[in-house]
């Protein structure tokens, strides 16, 4: 009935078949009665009076249905004409549909969603809508009986002054504790603050009864058996002593489930490495701190973002995102768990040999976010496919390809018996357990830096000469940072430790492994005097106190540090232009630097 593929990315493009084919009118009917009935597909993202970003419901209508007649290359050239756009949600609704006609009637919808109002857990009940709209147009049926709909805005609304509110309190408190705990990088780039896209598909039939065999021995869920899976292997190719996923949470309660919108959640999961565990302990870890986000799932985007920014600034380092998995089923697969152990086996032994695996090299991208990988892994009629995004200056294209197999590699040899941290690295590098160990590579701790990042970035400073960074290997498994700085002679720049952390927090990124540290020894330094502070940081302070609607802000804090809220600062951004100030924008509001840096870069307009 329905053919639908969600894919990664701003926009969800989902393809509905309707049961019989639909004259134009109709299919326009169909449309108009999805929107009027979900307020997702009516979403507005405006700025309102006071300046922070809020949701309302009287989007325009989408522009029409874009037609094409049915043709080998239609549904591609379809994507290409409505899907590849982003939305821009202050001006227009979030829903674009496409059709393929055949003659005079359509055969074919494609809905292209923007993603901010469209999460996975809505396809089932767009499915069904659909169905239900295509029956009351096309052959008469009785309208959808009406009901109270539980709608986005009754979350929103839930989570400022309803029973969600405590629950989101006690998240945010949670999660300001928790960001300590989550290593900076797992994998240094070769290449700094660029994405080499690699995108790969894998087909495979014999991950699905594995998955389920191990989470019954397990006694857990088969995502968290899957998610265990990349742990390993990340901490296997990287050797740090602490692996994070940042995992996908469905984010709804009960009243939520068959709401239409976006809820889910991408929140990291931190596992301990250190001690080598096997994967069956591993899996016991992940289970335990899956189950602590999932309790705490109810913050959004922007609540994390701030908190992890205040915590780059504590650590002197940018977080990177590292990896992102998202993992689904269909019902299929709830009804193959129930299988027998006899029968789990001897799926997953007949469907050896059965594997594809797809890999080509897309284009070079600035990368600003620190992203390795992205693996989407969806399992439907006993199939379980993978699509995979990695960049190519993190992994190698062996390292691509064990992430990819090395799943179904791993519970395979954990089910003969529990495999050991040996056999999991063995199989991350090689693909056999069995194989010769390969000698251990060293790092330092949990924050992957390169100390020779900081003297060349030391090097740029009008006011240093030469630095020279040493690394010392704490006992709880983080790095201290020690760093001799000799000033230039005759400079008149001013030089203290202050300013030399806070002239390489301006250059921290999640790009590039590099890190701010806390002791600086300089030589040959003169007393400093306080300097008046410029006019382009008294403008940014202002802005952020009248905008924010604060009585003080330290300028020498990030702004994460001093409380602003991240949705403030587009209103920020507009209040300085009309003061005459350019320079900032949004991304630069996250990063570790103060707001005496960030004033800094504001450019005067011209008179």
């Amino acid at each position: 009935m329905q053919d639908t593929r969600l894919r990664a990315g701003s926009n969800a493009l989902v393809w509905m078949t309707p049961e019989c084919p639909l004259e134009l009118g109709q299919a326009r009917r169909v449309v108009d009665l999805l929107v009027h009935r979900h307020e997702a597909f009516r979403t507005l993202i405006v700025r309102g009076p006071d300046g922070l970003p809020e949701q309302r419901t009287d989007a325009p209508a989408p522009d029409g249905i874009h037609v094409l007649d049915e043709a080998a290359d239609a549904r591609r050239s379809l994507e290409l004409a409505i899907g590849e756009t982003e939305f821009d949600l202050s001006r227009e609704g979030p829903l674009r549909v496409g059709a393929v006609r055949a003659g005079e009637r359509v055969t074919e919808l494609l809905f292209v969603i923007s993603h901010c109002v469209f999460d996975g857990h809505s396809i089932p009940p767009l499915q069904a809508e659909f169905a239900l709209a295509v029956r009351e147009v096309a052959r008469g049926a009785e309208p959808a009986a009406t009901r109270r709909r539980h709608q986005p805005l009754d979350s929103a609304f839930a989570e400022r002054s309803g029973p969600l509110a405590q629950l989101r309190a006690a998240s945010t408190a949670h999660w300001a504790r928790a960001v300590r705990d989550i290593p900076n990088r797992m994998f240094v780039p070769a290449q700094d603050d660029v994405m080499h896209h690699y995108g790969a598909t894998y087909r495979t039939d014999r991950l699905a009864p594995l998955l389920a065999l191990a989470a019954r021995r397990h006694r857990t869920t088969p995502a968290v058996v899957h998610a265990a899976t990349v742990h390993a292997l990340l901490a296997a190719l990287s050797a740090a002593p602490h692996s994070v996923v940042r995992s996908h949470f469905a984010g709804r309660t009960d009243a939520e489930a068959e709401t239409i919108g976006c809820f889910h959640r991408i929140l990291p999961v931190v596992v301990a490495t250190s001690d080598r565990p096997g994967f069956g302990a591993l899996v016991e870890r992940v289970a335990m701190q899956t189950l602590r986000a999932q309790s705490r799932y109810r913050i959004d985007y922007l609540a994390l973002r701030q908190l992890i920014s205040a915590e780059e600034r504590r650590r002197g380092v940018a977080i990177a995102d590292g990896t992102i998995v998202n993992f689904s089923f269909d019902e299929g697969f709830e009804s193959l768990q129930r299988g027998s152990e006899e029968e789990l086996l001897a799926a997953a032994d007949a469907a050896v040999g059965e594997l594809e695996l797809l890999m080509g090299r897309n284009e070079t991208t600035p990368e600003h976010r620190g992203l390795d990988s992205y693996l989407m892994t969806r399992i439907a009629d006993g199939v379980t496919v993978t699509y995979a995004t990695f960049n190519g200056a993190v992994f190698t294209a062996p390292q691509m390809r064990t992430l990819l197999i090395g799943p179904e590699q791993l519970l395979a040899a954990h089910l003969q018996g529990d495999l050991d941290w040996d056999g999991i690295g063995r199989i991350a590098r090689s693909g056999d357990p069995y194989a010769p160990a390969p000698p251990a590579v060293p790092v330092v701790g949990v924050d992957l830096v390169l100390p020779e990042r900081v003297d060349e970035a030391l090097a740029s400073h009008p006011a240093v000469r030469a630095s020279f960074t040493t690394v010392t290997p704490g006992t709880d498994g983080t790095v201290g940072l020690e760093c001799r700085v000799i000033r230039e002679p005759g400079s008149g720049e001013p030089l203290s430790e202050a300013e030399l952390r806070e002239h390489l927090l301006c250059q921290v990124r999640p790009g590039a492994a590099t890190v701010a540290p806390r002791r600086f020894l300089i030589e040959g330094q003169a007393k400093e005097e306080a300097g008046r502070t410029e006019p382009s940081v008294l403008a940014l302070v202002a802005a952020v106190l009248e905008v924010n609607g604060m009585s003080t802000a330290d300028e020498g804090r990030s702004y994460a540090e001093n409380g602003g809220a991240l949705g403030a600062v587009p209103a920020i951004i507009d209040h300085l232009a009309e003061q005459g100030y350019t320079g900032l924008g949004p991304h630069d509001f996250t990063l570790p630097m103060s707001l005496r840096s960030l004033g800094r870069r504001l450019h005067p307009g011209q008179e």
